[in-house]
């Protein structure tokens, strides 16, 4: 640990390096009995994307982490050769690190990228829930891009980010978000856009949600086509855009996930 937990509103907040991954954990002063929720990143972001959703979770009364994977944000960092041809089974490691530090089975919840990882890891047995929000899909599903030259770390540029990612959010805050963003490995983004990740469902036995955004303009398959895949139910959050949990109905969308959570057993805390 190299911060004093910090109490926050009847919160405790905690930063933690686990293997080189850092790690922030947010939960209630005083124990919970509702388990883990870990919240997996998209490509080029990191921990901070879910700031918002940490503090809402942990009032709900979960044991709340969010992580960064490697070369990103507070994480270790990948020299350059071994980066660029990477394969997103080393996020895959990533998570499944974090996992066995929590201690037990975790509700996953993973944005984008962070949302196939999280289905992968799911097909070990490694969650309790799964939740995938603005999430890449399965090979099953079709590829996403055409292939990315492998010669060069990708890394949009803050328009090419405000379009892609961002719809309602303030010039300000799209600015402050896009110069968090880091370069992404075009090795890990070959794997899950062109090359495709092919998901055994049947080894997804966990309770699942998918979530969508209304405005998104990036190439993740839609609700329909995920939550059809998996037989699950679905949200689409409307007037929102690919990073839904950094957009202004970021608390709504929390809300919604935490009352499916309810209703598969995971009761309901009034914050």
């Amino acid at each position: 640990m190299f911060e004093q937990p910090l109490r926050r509103d009847s919160l405790l907040s905690e930063d933690r390096i686990i293997s080189g991954l850092f790690v922030r954990r947010t939960r209630l002063h005083g124990r919970t009995t509702r388990p883990a929720v870990l919240f997996v990143h998209g490509g080029s972001h990191g921990y901070w994307a879910f700031s918002t959703w940490l503090d809402i979770f942990a009032r709900g009364g979960y044991d709340a982490y969010s992580m960064s994977l490697r070369n990103h944000e507070g994480s270790y960092r990948v020299n350059e050769r071994d980066y660029l041809a990477m394969r997103i089974n080393a996020y895959c490691e990533d998570v499944e690190t974090v996992v066995s530090y929590i201690g037990s089975p975790v509700i996953l919840v993973g944005h984008s990228m962070g949302g196939i990882v999280c289905q992968m890891v799911a097909e070990n047995g490694h969650a309790r829930a799964l939740v995938l929000v603005a999430s890449v899909g399965p090979c099953q599903l079709g590829n996403m891009r055409r292939r990315l030259r492998q010669d060069k770390v990708v890394l949009p540029g803050r328009e090419a980010a405000s379009q892609s990612f961002f719809y309602a959010l303030s010039p300000d805050k799209q600015r402050e978000y896009a110069r968090r963003l880091v370069p992404e490995s075009p090795g890990v983004m070959n794997h899950y856009g062109y090359e495709g990740v092919c998901i055994d469902r049947r080894r997804i036995t966990c309770p699942l949600f998918v979530m969508t955004a209304e405005c998104d303009r990036t190439s993740v398959p839609s609700a329909e086509a995920l939550a059809g895949f998996y037989n699950a139910p679905f949200y689409c959050v409307p007037e929102t855009g690919h990073d839904i949990m950094l957009e202004p109905a970021a608390d709504k969308a929390a809300d919604v996930i935490l009352d499916w959570l309810a209703s598969v057993g995971f009761s309901k805390a009034v914050r």
